[in-house]
């Protein structure tokens, strides 16, 4: 794919050890398009990206580094309001992370972060 998939996760908020962002994919999103026609959802990139962006502008500058765990458990449609929950990264760079709709579970998992070396 030679375009990046781009989301904003909204400002993060300071919540417990971590942060809380808050945002609503559009429903003219591109990261929608083919994820489903007629019952469309936010793939598994789409929430990548998001955890991508919401690390970067929570941590600073790094690269997401891997995928250690990601439970998807519902589905994200179009206008859903969507919290993400990340936490603190641990000694090795490990961050948990949480996406919410409301009460519904949309993932929950943990990912490695890197952090740009100076």
């Amino acid at each position: 794919m030679s375009r990046r998939l781009r989301l904003d996760p909204g400002r993060p908020e300071p919540a417990g050890a971590g942060w809380r962002f808050r945002c609503t994919i559009p429903a003219d999103s591109p990261a929608f398009a083919g994820h489903f026609p007629g019952r469309p959802v936010l793939p598994a990139i789409g929430q990548l990206a998001l955890l991508e962006a919401a690390c970067r502008r929570a941590l600073g500058a790094g690269t997401l580094a891997g995928l250690e765990l990601m439970r998807l458990q519902q589905p994200l449609g179009p206008g859903d309001p969507l919290e993400i929950r990340l936490e603190r990264p641990d000694d090795q760079g490990c961050v948990r992370f949480a996406l919410k709709s409301g009460r519904r579970a949309v993932s929950a998992g943990t990912l490695q972060w890197e952090r740009a070396r100076r």
